[in-house]
């Protein structure tokens, strides 16, 4: 998505692409989910090192992985918004 948008923006840079509010908050998703799913992980290997029961480490992967999930999915929403406003420059000529 990040290489579509580059491309978008070197082939037209008469079109001015702002990052949206969703864009923003897609980035910001990733983040979250990246650091949850590392902070599982490494609770996981923890705990199982331990013989600890690893049952909260597993869910807080679970929901790692399943928020970046879901910011994959926002991400192509928002290749679809940069998409549509490069559309709608060329309507406009």
């Amino acid at each position: 998505r990040d290489l579509f948008i580059m491309w978008l923006r070197a082939k037209r840079p008469d079109v001015r692409l702002k990052a949206s509010a969703l864009a923003k908050m897609k980035t910001a998703l990733i983040f979250i989910s990246i650091g949850i799913c590392l902070f599982g992980f490494m609770g996981v290997q923890g705990s199982i090192a331990q013989a600890e029961e690893p049952g909260l480490m597993m869910v807080l992967l679970r929901i790692g992985l399943s928020l970046f999930i879901f910011s994959c999915m926002l991400s192509l929403g928002t290749a679809w918004q940069y998409l549509r406003a490069v559309q709608k420059k060329d309507a406009a000529y």
